[in-house]
Order: structure tokens, then C-alpha cells, then sequence
């Protein structure tokens, strides 16, 4: 008896329509508006996907040491932010060329620590 390679009989599975939308939403321009806890870590998740993603601050110092390679914040190693290609900027005009955005900033409290929104 002939046995069949594991293969044999097995059609290719058609490509799902959510994996065709990942692919083209990698194809995306991202950026990633503050860069704290939160923003610095996803920003760089993106990055590693979608190089050329865009890093934003309004805090020239955060900016110049992410830059730099450091993280004040501890989230991210000095080598994870060296081995992406990614953009940390302080300005607002480098978002133009962007056509996703991922907000990360403090959400402001009131006197009672909730939520102010």
C-alpha cells in the first residue's frame, strides 16, 4: 500500500479577510502620540512591524533621550530602542504623513481621583 505524503488531498487554506487586513494595515503610516509607560512600548511594537512609525512627545528631553537609546520610564531596553526604525519627534507637523494614530496620554482627574473627562 502507497502511503500518501501528510499533504496529499489537503487543499491550501484561501487567505482569511482579517489576515489581508493586517497585511494592509501594516502597509499604514503609524504614530503614537505620547510616549510614556504605555505609548513608548506600543509605539515600539508598531515599529517592529511597520518601520518608519512615528513617535511623539511634547517633552523635548523624553524625545532626545529615546533618541538616545534611554528610557527613563524602564520599559523598554536600551537594544530594543536602537533595533527599530522608528521617529521620535516633538513636532506635531512630522504627523502629517501619518494615517493612524494611537493616543496615549494621562487621562486628567478630578479632586476625588476620577476620571475628568
Amino acid at each position: 500500500m502507497r502511503q500518501l505524503p501528510p499533504t496529499a488531498g489537503v487543499r491550501p487554506r484561501a487567505a482569511s479577510p482579517l489576515s489581508a487586513l493586517v497585511r494592509r494595515a501594516m502597509q499604514e503610516k503609524f504614530a503614537v502620540i505620547g510616549l510614556g509607560y504605555v505609548g513608548l512600548p506600543v509605539a515600539l511594537a508598531f515599529a517592529r512591524r511597520a518601520p518608519g512609525t512615528i513617535g511623539f512627545d511634547v517633552d523635548p528631553q523624553r524625545v532626545a533621550a529615546l533618541r538616545a537609546g534611554d528610557d527613563a520610564t524602564r520599559e523598554v531596553t536600551r537594544e530594543d530602542l536602537l533595533a527599530v526604525n522608528m521617529h521620535f519627534t516633538t513636532e506635531p507637523a512630522e504627523l502629517q504623513g501619518a494615517s493612524f494614530f494611537v493616543v496615549t496620554v494621562p487621562t486628567p482627574i478630578d479632586g476625588n481621583r476620577q476620571p475628568d473627562l
